[in-house]
């Protein structure tokens, strides 16, 4: 998370592993998510149906060939899109598993965002493929992993793609 003048201004949510950690919330925290939940519920049943199908993702056998890491929501406020944050969230993301020895992971992202998809790509991530998480919505999922880098860097060494080094 990034603030700039006390207020958030930009956001990643990511996972080593989005499978283990759906069954994991659903084992320790879905009571009280359901407690939090249920009255918006109620008021959209199309809504269980959604979360149901966001749970259920990564059990599909297109995703289980990709990367088990996600990241899963990049936000930047728009009001400060174009400034370097959201360059900097992922850069961070991308440090963070360099550091638990994890150098790829996928990206999910609706058909419809352009401007995300321009992003990520300018980051380096590769489109993997087209699946369909919510019914009649198109998930474009991308791929991206970090370079090894040889020479006088050790063999253990990750880089961006803007080339940056982490060990």
């Amino acid at each position: 998370m990034l603030h700039a003048n006390s207020r958030v201004v930009g956001f990643l949510l990511g996972s080593i592993d989005t499978s283990l950690f759906y069954r994991k919330f659903i084992k320790r925290k879905s009571l009280r998510a359901t407690f939090i939940l249920a009255p918006k519920l109620f008021l959209s049943p199309s809504s269980i149906k959604k979360i149901l199908e966001t749970l259920l993702y990564p059990t599909r056998k297109k995703v289980r060939a990709l990367p088990p890491a996600e990241l899963m929501d990049l936000v930047v406020d728009s009001t400060v899109q174009r400034s370097g944050i959201g360059r900097t969230l992922f850069s961070r993301f991308v440090q963070d598993l360099a550091e638990c020895q994890v150098p790829s992971f996928r990206i999910t992202t609706s058909e419809s965002l352009a401007g995300a998809h321009r992003f990520y790509e300018k980051m380096g991530a590769i489109r993997a493929s087209d699946i369909q998480v919510h019914a009649n919505k198109i998930t474009r999922v991308y791929t991206y992993t970090a370079r090894a880098l040889s020479g006088g860097c050790g063999p253990d060494a990750l880089c961006h793609a803007d080339g940056k080094v982490w060990r």
